[in-house]
């Protein structure tokens, strides 16, 4: 059988830990590890922004827990939230990510800061030192994306972020100017309506795109480039503190939004030992949504044409027929979706990284922060739902299967789903 994967956390590894192989088929458990400082102290040497130190304590606990449940089968990847760093980004404006506009984001690291890459370098070394993980899958590692905002997905634009483009080329600048130009052409509406009119993205539109604001293309290419650099360093120092069978890993975007935010499969795949692509059935739908809403309330256009623009943009709209604003936020793709989206990694995947698609075993139903409304799956999600997610899984030919997440999943629908993945998986 292919492994399964899932994310849990330390509290439910407490409970569940000595049953998640046999009884649920988990045997890669995801899950957030604290580094402890006092422990690996050459390692951050020279490191300002030091992570917060527990209690010696705990990490002792924590240690012979791994340990002990090791001796039932499992094995440990080390989740780590690279950019995704709200206590980093409080520190100060220089360790924050910055709009387009100068204003620092709350939660995101910036992502060309010296102090924060050797942080990050440095914890990297530290979870494979202390807990001799089998692997570190790198979470957030790219830039914002279209849900978070027009503004915050426009980063990151401070003073080392615009050095760092100067120095592989790039004019920020003249990238600036054309993201400006292009919100002011997306906000006429013309552009969006006559896409969603014809039905298609065709390759005289993105030329003429192109040919216009030839720096948001040069932007898109800057992400891209910037993140297969640092995941290379990332990559390089686990498999030499871990040695070469240490496994390196990644969390990316859907297929149809990774480039957006500087994942390129392509060039990953060339590095990664195992890409975890999530493919979640309700964000791959809802990641516009916010982004919708401000072109929205800033140039006065319809959301309905904007969420079916982005339908079409993104190519989702060869799996279901564009849809409507509410439509798009109270519902989600449908199981096949996952399938499409494999099929899509596989040209892609030109390095041959093991493709572990991370897909959702819950129900969700909230008000999001940014978006500022509700959003919910309840409308498709449920247990037949999730079997038929694991066979479409299997039907793009998966690796293996990672679960979001155990600890908010109905135990009974975990345990069919690996019934169903043992059999569909062969």
């Amino acid at each position: 059988m292919k492994p399964i994967g899932a994310f849990i956390s330390l509290k439910a590894l407490k409970e569940y830990g000595n049953r998640l192989l046999e009884e649920y088929g988990i045997e890669y458990v995801h899950t957030h590890l604290p580094v402890f400082p006092e422990e690996a102290k050459e390692l951050y040497n020279g490191v300002r922004c030091l992570p917060e130190n527990f209690e010696k304590e705990s990490y002792g606990d924590l240690k012979r827990l791994l340990e002990e449940l090791r001796g039932v089968g499992l094995k440990f990847f080390a989740s780590y939230p690279v950019f995704s760093r709200p206590e980093i980004a409080r520190r100060g404006p220089e360790y924050s990510a910055w709009t387009i506009l100068g204003k620092p984001h709350y939660a995101r690291a910036c992502p060309t800061n010296p102090d924060v890459l050797r942080r990050i370098v440095a914890d990297l070394r530290s979870l494979v030192r202390l807990y001799h993980v089998e692997g570190v899958v790198l979470d957030f590692i790219r830039f914002e994306s279209p849900m978070a905002g027009l503004d915050y997905f426009l980063t990151c634009f401070c003073p080392s972020c615009c050095e760092e483009m100067k120095s592989l080329g790039y004019n920020p600048v003249f990238i600036k100017r054309d993201w400006l130009r292009m919100m002011d052409f997306l906000g006429k509406g013309e552009f969006p309506k006559e896409i969603v009119r014809q039905g298609t993205l065709s390759t005289p539109d993105v030329l003429d795109v192109y040919n216009e604001f030839p720096g948001v293309f040069e932007w898109f290419k800057y992400r891209s480039e910037y993140i297969e650099s640092v995941v290379r360093i990332f990559s390089s120092a686990v498999k030499e503190e871990g040695g070469r069978g240490t496994v390196i890993g990644a969390n990316l975007l859907s297929p149809w939004w990774s480039m957006l935010t500087g994942q390129s499969y392509r060039a990953l795949s060339r590095i990664l030992d195992i890409i975890e692509p999530m493919l979640y059935f309700d964000w791959m739908q809802w990641e516009g949504l916010t982004a919708v809403k401000e072109l929205s309330h800033t140039y006065g256009l319809d959301k309905d044409l904007l969420s079916k623009f982005y339908y079409v943009a993104t190519g989702l709209s060869t799996i279901v027929q564009p849809r409507n604003y509410d439509e798009t936020r109270l519902s989600g793709l449908p199981s096949s979706s996952i399938e499409a989206g494999l099929m899509k990694i596989s040209h892609w995947n030109v390095g041959g990284a093991r493709i572990w698609p991370v897909i959702l075993i819950l129900r969700t139903d909230f008000v999001h922060y940014l978006l500022g409304e509700r959003i919910s799956n309840i409308s498709v999600a449920g247990r037949e739902f999730f079997m038929e997610s694991v066979k479409s899984a299997a039907r793009g030919r998966a690796d293996g299967l990672v679960y979001w997440n155990f600890d908010g999943a109905e135990k009974d629908v975990v345990r069919e789903l690996y019934t169903v993945w043992r059999s569909e998986s062969l």
